[in-house]
């Protein structure tokens, strides 16, 4: 008999150890990175949630389509200082604002660019200055809203990168992503009906993805330093993008985020990184259009950031962004007529209107201050008699800047409105949704209902404090009336669903009674969190795309045309000669 071997056992026993132990290694190095994944998150901070559906609604806008579009990135600079809208208009080139907030970073953006652009579009690309000092370690911003909101985005990521992020976060994390998850899972993730979701509203977006609802000023905006730092990952960064662009036919650009300029002692040194980025897209050969002066502003256009400009701040800088696109596009120039002056002294949506003149006209905007600002386009009431004798037409449309026009001696003449009946409304929104509400009052004063489509007129014969929910066009067969003599009420969560409507992702409040019952802290009409009706007396009515997911229009009507803007001239006060008559647009 052969002698047994005494060594066999031993050996196969370390072999099998070894495996198992690489086995559970491996096994825990695939399972944990996806615990990571699946577990992570900070639903908790409102402003990655506010992000997120901003992206969700541009995404929207870009995905209809179906021609070589400008698309413009970057971050809150360019969400609240570039009117897209105004631009498409303007040039008759379709443009998209796709830019959402800098705590994403200068990384994250160009893969925003990757992802969203096609060969044959424009690229017009306005990082904010922080971002040409980013490094390739994610900042903690990113990293939150990518495990809230956008995990594919860990694919993109350098390898180190990625690794770093799913395999040295902090065990806090993890359990409190768990309460996170428990919260958003549960009924209570729904959230308050009356609960705003962020300081700006994400439906209040033009159908262009421009920011439209802007916050009341939060009190003054403190200039901050400029910064100067241009790091060696950045400028790898643009150089990759600017390569990738060339092999795929996309057209690139880069232009200066609008900003506060800087305090007069420091004024010297707030185009430094300026400089130092244009001589590198020299280099590069990136094309970098505009001057860093026509980027900054005083602080009374700005809200509450260095970077957040006002209505008419953004205004200003787009129609600036408009002349240097003109030449990149081969568009023509502006008119060469007479010169007219937009005057504001107040901040207002009226900024925003884009049907007030025609395309022939040569309009410049400004601001018009009670003291001197010292910049191009900021007036005083003491600057206006010297353009009239220059042949300048001044104008305005609010009752701020006629008060300050009246201390140069100057008054106004209506010149043009627009008035709308609420059956315009109903012939102007033809594939949209109306949220209708009464408010302090059971009896509904618009008059003129006939010829209304058939929901609508059912809601006007009802009796008593009604609300309704009802779609034109291809949602006609939207409906939601409800009416009672003392109050009605009516509300609907985010999915739940809609007759007629198989999506309509929108949490909707609806409140119809005596004046008493209603607060700016629970108005007459709430979409997702957002008060979109004031308390004024009448038939509130709130316009909805639901294709896009964003509010249209909104306005209360009452016992006669709603006015929607009055041009008026101004003229010296002892003036012989009258501009023409007002004339009528509806």
């Amino acid at each position: 008999m052969a002698p047994t071997s005494t060594t066999t056992c031993p050996k196969s026993s370390r072999r099998f150890v070894i495996v198992w132990l690489a086995a559970v290694v491996l096994a825990a190095g695939v399972a944990f990175p996806l615990c990571t994944l699946g577990t992570l998150n900070w639903f908790d901070k409102r402003e990655y949630f506010w992000i997120s559906q901003l992206y969700q609604r541009k995404a929207h806008a870009l995905a209809k389509r179906d021609e070589p579009t400008l698309i413009i990135y970057g971050g809150s600079a360019t969400t609240f200082g570039v009117d897209a809208e105004l631009i498409e208009k303007t040039l008759k080139i379709p443009t998209i604002n796709f830019a959402s907030h800098g705590v994403l970073g200068l990384d994250y953006q160009i893969a925003q660019i990757k992802h969203s652009a096609r060969p044959r579009d424009t690229v017009l690309f306005i990082p904010e200055l922080e971002a040409y000092g980013d490094t390739e370690t994610p900042s903690a911003g990113l990293r939150e809203y990518a495990f809230s909101y956008d995990r594919s985005y860990l694919l993109s990521m350098a390898p180190a990168q990625a690794l770093r992020l799913l395999f040295l976060s902090p065990f806090s994390d993890y359990s409190d992503s768990v309460t996170r998850w428990s919260i958003k899972l549960s009924t209570e993730g729904e959230g308050d009906m009356y609960e705003k979701r962020h300081g700006y509203s994400y439906i209040d977006l033009g159908p262009n993805g421009d920011l439209r609802s802007l916050a009341p000023s939060k009190g003054d905006v403190a200039p901050l330093p400029f910064p100067n730092h241009f790091s060696a990952h950045a400028k790898k960064s643009l150089v990759a993008l600017s390569r990738w662009c060339g092999r795929h036919q996309i057209a690139l650009s880069l232009t200066w985020p609008n900003r506060v300029e800087a305090p007069m002692e420091a004024r010297q040194d707030q185009f430094r990184i300026h400089v130092r980025v244009a001589n590198f897209c020299d280099e590069e050969h990136i094309p970098i259009i505009g001057t860093p002066e026509e980027s900054v502003y005083p602080k009374e256009l700005f809200i509450d950031s260095v970077y957040h400009l006002n209505e008419l701040g953004r205004r200003i800088r787009t129609e600036k962004l408009i002349a240097h696109l003109r030449e990149m596009c081969g568009k023509s120039a502006r008119p060469n007529g007479p010169r007219t002056i937009c005057l504001f002294g107040a901040r207002t949506p009226l900024a925003n209107q884009l049907d007030i003149f025609a395309a022939s006209e040569n309009v410049d905007y400004k601001y018009l201050s009670e003291t001197p600002l010292n910049h191009p386009d900021c007036l005083t009431p003491d600057d206006l008699p010297a353009l009239l004798r220059d042949g300048t037409r001044l104008v305005c449309l609010d009752d701020v800047t006629e008060a300050l026009a009246a201390k140069a001696d100057l008054h106004s003449v209506e010149i043009k409105r627009s008035e709308a009946s609420f059956a315009d409304w109903v012939r102007r929104y033809p594939q949209h949704v109306f949220a209708l509400s009464l408010v302090g009052t059971e009896e509904s004063p618009v008059k003129d209902t006939g010829n209304l489509p058939k929901y609508f007129a059912q809601f006007f014969a009802e009796k008593g404090f009604r609300i309704g929910l009802i779609g034109t066009g291809k949602f006609n067969d939207v409906h939601r009336i409800a009416s009672n003599s003392e109050m009605t009420r009516w509300s609907k969560t985010r999915h739940s669903p809609l007759k007629g409507l198989m999506r309509f992702n929108f949490q909707v409040g609806l409140r119809s009674g005596p004046a008493s019952i209603f607060t700016k802290a629970y108005p007459p009409i709430v979409v997702e969190g957002d008060g979109l009706a004031d308390l004024t007396p009448g038939l509130a009515v709130t316009v909805i795309d639901p294709e896009r997911e964003i509010v249209i229009s909104r306005a209360t009507f009452q016992d006669r045309p709603l006015l929607e803007w009055k041009l008026r001239q101004l003229v010296p006060s002892k003036s012989e000669s009258a501009p023409a008559p007002p004339t009528l647009q509806k």
